[in-house]
């Protein structure tokens, strides 16, 4: 068997998260016995900035045996799987600004799944649609994909 690629990329958008959730507790502590009902709200909405923390502090790309997988984490929540059969071709690229950071869905351009940076590997997939997997490995990820796609088709 031979090694797969793996590779995660870390990002900072988790941490702008954990400090709104400790923005929200810092809010909430003072006011837990005067105004129980925000209190509670800031706890709940806080307890939710953390859990999207924790699921986006890291992009993983995996190349696995019949496709390539990105899901952010540690907390994994957000995932995609592409089988190689789906993959017309791969190239490195950029991502554009309305891109955004996350996981993205814009019209004419497709999904787009990166946490930092504007790096990216954009895939051509069947049936028309575009997948952008953001990575600070661009060239070797591609190099990745197209050795596992038909050569006819690796573009």
């Amino acid at each position: 068997m031979t090694d797969r690629y793996t590779h995660t990329q870390r990002g900072r958008i988790h941490l702008v998260l954990v400090g709104v959730t400790l923005l929200l507790v810092a809010i909430a502590i003072p006011r837990a016995n005067v105004e129980p009902g925000l209190a509670g709200a800031c706890f709940a909405i806080g307890a939710l900035f953390l859990a999207l923390a924790s699921s986006f502090a890291h992009l993983t790309i995996e190349e696995r045996e019949h496709d390539v997988r990105a899901g952010y984490g540690p907390l994994r929540v957000f995932s995609r799987r592409v089988p190689f059969t789906e993959i017309l071709s791969a190239r490195p690229a950029r991502s554009a600004l309305v891109d955004g950071f996350g996981i993205h869905w814009v019209p004419g351009r497709g999904w787009t799944m990166n946490l930092w940076g504007r790096s990216c590997v954009e895939l051509e997939l069947t049936r028309g649609r575009t997948l952008r997997l953001g990575t600070d490995e661009a060239e070797r990820l591609a190099e990745v994909i197209r050795a596992r796609i038909s050569p006819a088709a690796a573009g």
